[in-house]
Formats: structure tokens, C-alpha cells, sequence
């Protein structure tokens, strides 16, 4: 399991909580003809694909069931503890679409879902705060170039706060994970105005990923 090593990570974040598939092609490919030929009548010949896609940009926005495109790898490692997502695949797709949608490039997160004294080990070492909280994000790549980070969640954090929220375990997981996401597109929550974007923002990928 990766662990935040104090030399090389750069920013530590703490809080207080099937998409399309889109491929640009500049040039047209053949990875990207053979593609086009699954879904289009074969007397289409190469001269007629590359004159109407060759100078242009194609988006294929179209789930495909035997196609998995990855700009970036997600990983959810539980140390000691289950977050019994329900349907992971669905999920990772989702957290990848957000990178997506908020044009923010990712190469590698992993989620660690972890105890509360395991997070209060990280929270203290880390941070110097001793006291319990539900994620932590580390953060290993410079400014501008895709994004390499670790979450970590305490389970037992966000079943408690969903108790005491009178919300669902499930929503109280996701707005979580999709805050920690979120810090690292950039969001922030230091002060009210920034406490209501970032819970507007928690609120639209919430409602996006639990009612489409």
C-alpha cells in the first residue's frame, strides 16, 4: 500500500466531508478506424474516414461496454477496513468523469480506506492536529502537470457523520470521496465563500452520479 512520505508529497488537504468515454484523436488512428469500423457499415473505406476525420478532433462520447479507455488509474485499497462499495467499476468511472469534466488531468489516485486511529496517526503526523477527521488528502504532483495523489478515508468517520448528518451511509461516502477529488481540482473550503462553492460542487456531482 502507498503511504505519504513527508520529502516528496506537497500538498496535504483536510476536510471538515459509467461516464462517457472521450478519446481526441488529432490524427486519425488505426486503433481509432478500427473503432469506427465496428460501428459503421465496412464499405467505408480508409480514403473517406481519413477526408472527413483526418484535420479534425473526434469525440466519441459513447459508453462502450467492450472498450476501456484510461487516461489515468484509480484504486481503492482498504487497509483494515471496507467501505463495501457497491459497484466499483461504475464508481471509478464516475471519479474519473469529474477529473474529466473539470479539465484537470490525472495519472494515478488511489483511495485508502482506513480506521479513525489510522487517520488520526496521519492527521497528527502530518498536519499536527490531533484530532479525528473523515479524509485526508496528500498530494504528489507539481502544479501543471496530471495529477498523482492518495485519499484516505476513515470509514468509521463518515458512518458516524452520517448518523449524526441523518443521511445515508452511501451519499455521506461518495460527497466525501468526491470532495477529496474536488481539493484536488483545485477547490477549497478556508472561508464561507469557499465552503459554499466546494458544497455546491460536492451537491452537483451527488446528484449527478446518484439520479443519471
Amino acid at each position: 500500500m502507498g503511504s505519504p512520505k513527508g520529502a516528496f508529497f506537497q500538498t496535504v488537504i483536510s476536510s471538515s466531508g459509467k461516464h462517457p468515454i472521450s478519446i481526441n484523436f488529432k490524427v486519425i488512428s488505426s486503433f481509432s478506424k478500427d473503432l469506427i469500423f465496428t460501428f459503421v457499415p465496412g464499405f467505408i473505406c480508409d480514403k473517406f474516414i481519413n477526408l472527413i476525420f483526418g484535420k479534425y478532433i473526434i469525440h466519441l462520447k459513447k459508453s462502450i461496454s467492450i472498450l476501456e479507455i484510461n487516461l489515468g488509474t484509480l484504486h481503492f485499497i482498504n487497509n483494515g477496513i471496507s467501505p463495501e462499495i457497491k459497484d466499483k467499476i461504475k464508481l471509478k468511472n464516475f471519479l474519473a468523469f469529474i477529473f474529466e469534466n473539470e479539465k484537470i488531468a490525472f495519472k494515478k489516485l488511489n483511495y485508502i480506506f482506513c480506521n479513525d486511529d489510522y487517520l488520526l496517526k496521519l492527521n497528527t503526523e502530518f498536519l499536527g492536529h490531533n484530532t479525528l477527521t473523515d479524509i485526508l488528502t496528500f498530494s504528489f504532483s507539481n502544479k501543471g502537470l496530471p495529477i498523482i495523489a492518495e485519499i484516505y478515508i476513515s470509514v468509521q468517520r463518515v458512518k458516524e457523520n452520517s448518523l449524526k448528518l441523518n443521511v445515508g451511509y452511501y451519499p455521506e461516502l461518495y460527497r466525501v470521496m468526491f470532495h477529496g477529488i474536488l481539493h484536488l481540482c483545485g477547490y477549497s473550503d478556508h472561508n464561507l465563500k469557499e465552503k459554499k462553492l466546494m458544497r455546491k460542487m460536492e451537491n452537483f456531482y451527488l446528484n449527478k452520479y446518484c439520479f443519471t
